[in-house]
């Protein structure tokens, strides 16, 4: 991460600083469209100086460049050699600009050389600070510090506060100090740029310092200065400094995993760089959007943006520049499985000893000797990779990763074992610098996935069961967990007055701060993230996206954990892990057994079992409309009879593997702690070889971790049975926008809280329904129910998962809200409520984040329950009015919330079967089919009593 941004730095800034210093301002190249007006001739040497100049100040270097060349030519005629050190300088910077790098040295040694004879300091200070830029562009780190240490000198003598500002900024990006160092230096830089009333400076400064924090991965602090850097661009017409910034922005989304954030940060950039026509930042953000690409997995677009930056290298003299970009292109054509062809590439970027990201290279190189057959070259690639990474914590993991794979080709496990685990560490250490935010930290491990299969496959070869059980967990919504632990943390009243009164004078650096917490044991495994932020509670920052506080760092369950959660519910755990080709299964019972398998199976063919499961495979666009039901989508369902082949395959992966260790008592309670395709699998479901579903043998409940039912448990209520109740049902539903599908009322929700409603005295019940169920009202009426109902639709959006939401009825006044209740509002709810049913469509389906957890019910475990049942799909209206009327009478009897569940799916099964679930069509009434969507959608999340 760090060498990499280093040279994406110098890329951006070499840019920005080179010409500044004598012209006033940035020299940008005309495109062929900008054609330039024609100037009256120049009379005599000075006004040919002064029309080039201005020419450069108007970011025309293309018709500046001739002019100087004549004021060159004149003043060694004339022998005025300050006009010739002024033109020579000014021609460099055109020619830096325009990447001949070797030329622009040559301008600049001349002129310095002049400069330094007749002693005038500005002079001195300008020509210093081109050869600087130039020369770390030609790989000549030490002599670009020189002149740039030189520059600084001249312009402090000359009293030039701008000068002496962009000469610092250029020092600290060659220099390569330690950031306390760089701190006081960028603090100058910044006060001499408001000094000299140049904010393209001032926005310089704060870019570069907030890449400098990036590196050492104190992400908040970086987004932050980021921030502050694309605030003041904003107010200059400086276009390509803007982009810049907004490459660097994307960098830190894109080391958060937030890729699809990161691809729209940088092709704003491109955009900007596009239109400023500067090759070197359209090079920074062709390269930038080159690798978002091809970590979204779509590398014929990468190849395409990484071909167009190197073609723009190409017709620059630096080998160095060069390099880069060849070097990332050979890594993409490994990617691609052109083996040979990636390797040759990265053996002559190597070869030529100026490029400055060998360990990368190196790690790269290792991974095509690996797939060539050539494992010994490929385990010395990776120690030289290793060697190489320093402090950079992205490139040690992958480094450490490739020799870990080196050492298991050569037959040396326990080394390997060694490499993964230190790379694993890094990874966690990473983890504690992200931005405090949920909305960074949710991709973060799912974008490292293929190191966290790597790492189980080699801790079950090794027979080290727990540990990597242990690995998986490292793995699993970990970001909901840090979201779930900082809900829970409360300041004391004397660390709110001292952050309030830091945070005032604009101090954010962390403070050792005193928490009490909601949940005791959530204090031993968390470990608090600074003062940035204060609030526990969610702050909505625009109208469309939602900022929510993780302020801690929650632990994972360790296998002991896991064992004595087991325990406490009297389940048996099973855990799964899916990796390209292969399928890892834990199992762990209230005894205190761990038991592992791997069943060889491509995530491709989970997949494919998974959409063949799905209940719309034929959808109502390609049913007859007389053979759809209604449900409480946006979608019908079609009436198949068939029983697909699908849920038999799965059993046979998901469940025959490990069906020796699974209770025998029929009714048993299961854990199911999914991961990846499996996050909307219904297992109760699955069927044996007899045709026996998984629902007729064991008991079901979900979690997306183990560690998250730590948390639930404390939000269990004593008096769940017995307290009040909150049933909201069929209200009158908003008006949505004329591109939306109208939905329909639902008689079925009607009648389901009419048989609900039988159930529980009146005294402790409150149901909304028509004009009642109003959102206004349901927010106001969650508040210290122990169950809260919803029947009605729920529609959930993919694409914008916090813009998901429950249809309830719009407030006849402006700010009773729009009947929409959506995800991003049940962050904002503060419940006590032990259950939250979600008698609605695909309430615990649609887009599943990083975290494994899906929008509904990861927004109301947040929020405060112990409980969460909702749907994995859409559910018809009829027949879900008997199952969860069904489900209460038996919860409230007595059985658990899983044991209830069950009771109510298997008597609906049966009635299923016996043709004894009728409901009206368009042609009459049909009897429904024993079909899983009719009757397996409904899900229990949490705590299962």
């Amino acid at each position: 991460m760090r060498t990499w941004l280093r040279f994406l730095t110098a890329l951006c800034f070499a840019l920005v600083i080179a010409v500044r210093p004598g012209t006033d301002a940035a020299s940008r190249e005309p495109g062929p469209q900008q054609p330039v007006a024609a100037l009256p001739e120049p009379a005599t040497l000075e006004d040919l100086l002064e029309s080039a100049e201005s020419l450069l100040r108007q970011a025309k270097g293309f018709a500046a460049q001739p002019l100087f060349e004549r004021a060159r030519e004149q003043a060694i005629a004339l022998a005025r050699e300050g006009e010739e050190a002024q033109a020579r300088t000014a021609i460099g910077e055109i020619l830096f600009y325009r990447t001949q790098y070797t030329a622009a040295r040559e301008e600049g040694l001349k002129a310095l050389e002049i400069y330094q004879r007749l002693a005038l300091d500005r002079g001195i200070g300008r020509a210093s600070h081109l050869l600087s830029t130039a020369e770390d562009l030609l790989g000549n780190r030490a002599s670009a510090r020189t002149h740039a240490e030189r520059a600084i000198g001249a312009y402090d003598r000359a009293g030039y506060p701008r000068g002496r500002a962009l000469a610092t900024l250029q020092m600290l990006r060659v220099a390569r100090l330690a950031l306390p160092e760089e701190r006081p230096l960028y603090e100058r830089a910044i006060r001499d740029a408001r000094a000299a009333g140049d904010p393209e400076i001032e926005g310089t400064a704060l870019h570069s310092l907030g890449d400098h924090l990036f590196t050492e991965s104190l992400f908040e602090e970086a987004l932050d200065t980021l921030t502050r850097a694309k605030a003041v661009f904003e107010t200059t017409t400086a276009l390509g400094d803007l982009g810049t910034v907004y490459n660097s922005l994307g960098r830190v989304y894109r080391a958060h995993g937030r890729l699809d954030e990161a691809l729209k940060s940088q092709l704003a950039a491109l955009a900007l760089h596009e239109k400023a026509n500067t090759p070197f930042q359209l090079m920074q953000s062709l390269n930038a959007v080159a690798t978002v690409y091809q970590r979204l997995g779509d590398l014929r677009k990468a190849r395409s943006y990484y071909e167009r930056s190197l073609a723009l290298a190409e017709k620059s003299s630096s080998q160095r520049v060069q390099d880069f970009l060849r070097g990332n292109l050979g890594n993409l054509l490994i990617h691609q499985g052109q083996f040979s062809q990636g390797a040759s590439a990265l053996e002559q970027v190597i070869a030529h000893g100026v490029d400055e990201y060998l360990s990368r290279r190196q790690s790269s190189l290792s991974l095509a000797y690996s797939k060539i057959a050539r494992p010994q070259q490929a385990l010395d690639a990776a120690t030289k990779a290793v060697d190489g990474c320093a402090k950079d914590d992205e490139a040690c993991v992958e480094a450490l990763g490739r020799r870990a794979a080196a050492h298991q080709a050569l037959g040396n496990p326990q080394a390997a074992l060694s490499d993964i685990n230190t790379a694993l560490s890094h990874l966690e250490g990473v983890r504690t610098r992200l931005v405090p935010s949920d909305f960074f930290k949710q991709d973060f491990h799912h974008a490292q996935e293929d190191l966290y299969s790597f790492a189980i496959g080699l801790q079950l070869h090794e027979k080290q069961d727990r540990l990597a059980l242990e690995t998986a967990e490292l793995a699993r919504s970990r970001a909901f967990l840090d979201l779930l632990a900082s809900r829970d943390v409360r300041f004391k009243d004397k660390d709110r007055a001292e952050i309030a009164a830091l945070r005032e004078n604009g101090v954010r650096q962390a403070l050792p701060v005193t928490l009490e917490s909601t949940a005791p044991h959530a204090l031993a495994a968390l470990t608090f993230r600074g003062a940035g932020t204060v609030a526990t509670r969610p702050t909505v920052t625009s109208p469309s996206s939602l900022e929510l506080n993780s302020l801690v760092t929650a632990a994972p369950s360790a296998t002991g954990d896991l064992i004595a959660t087991a325990a406490r519910l009297q389940s048996t755990i099973v855990a799964y892990w899916v990796g390209d080709d292969e399928l890892f299964i834990w199992v762990v019972t209230p005894e205190g057994a761990v038991n592992s398998r791997r069943v060889g199976v491509l995530r491709s063919k989970l997949l494919e079992l998974i959409r063949a499961t799905s209940p719309f495979t034929a959808t109502s666009s390609t049913a007859p409309a007389t053979r759809a039901i209604a449900t409480r989508g946006s979608d019908t369902v079609a009436l198949q009879s068939a029983r697909p082949d699908a849920w038999r395959e799965l059993h046979t992966v998901l469940i025959d593997p490990i069906r020796a260790y699974l209770p025998r008592a029929t009714g048993s309670l299961l854990t199911i702690v999914p991961q990846g395709p499996l996050l909307n699998v219904s297992f109760a479901a699955l069927q044996n070889a007899r045709g026996r579903y998984l629902l007729e043998d064991f008991t079901l409940h979900y979690a997306p971790a183990g560690a998250v039912l730590q948390f639930t448990a404390p939000k269990r209520r004593a008096d769940a049975r017995t307290g009040p109740m909150l049933v909201v049902a069929d209200p009158t539903l908003p008006r949505l926008s004329t591109l939306d599908r109208p939905l329909a009322r639902l008689p079925g929700a009607r009648s389901e809280a009419a048989a609900i409603s039988k159930l529980v005295p009146a005294s402790r019940l409150t149901v909304l329904q028509d004009a009642k169920a109003t959102e206004a009202l349901a927010r106001e009426s969650v508040a210290g129910k122990a169950v809260l109902h919803f029947a009605t639709h729920a529609i959930v959006s993919d694409d914008d998962p916090f813009r998901s939401f429950l249809a309830l009825g719009p407030s006849t006044s402006a700010t009773g809200g729009d009947g929409l209740l959506t995800s991003e509002e049940v962050y904002g709810l503060d419940l006590s409520a032990d259950l939250v049913v979600l008698s609605a469509c695909r309430s615990a389906g649609g887009s599943v984040t990083g975290d494994g957890i899906s929008a509904f019910a990861r927004a109301f475990i947040y929020a405060g329950t112990a409980s969460l049942v909702a749907s994995l799909w859409d559910v018809a209206d009829e027949p879900t009015n008997r199952l969860l009327p069904d489900f209460y009478k038996s919860w409230l009897a007595g059985e658990s919330k899983g044991r209830a569940l069950r009771s109510a799916q298997l008597r609906l099964l049966r009635d299923l079967r016996a043709g004894r679930v009728q409901v009206e069509t368009p042609v009459g009434v049909v009897s429904l089919p024993e079909h899983p969507v009719f009757w397996a959608g409904f899900a229990l999340f949490g705590e299962p009593d």
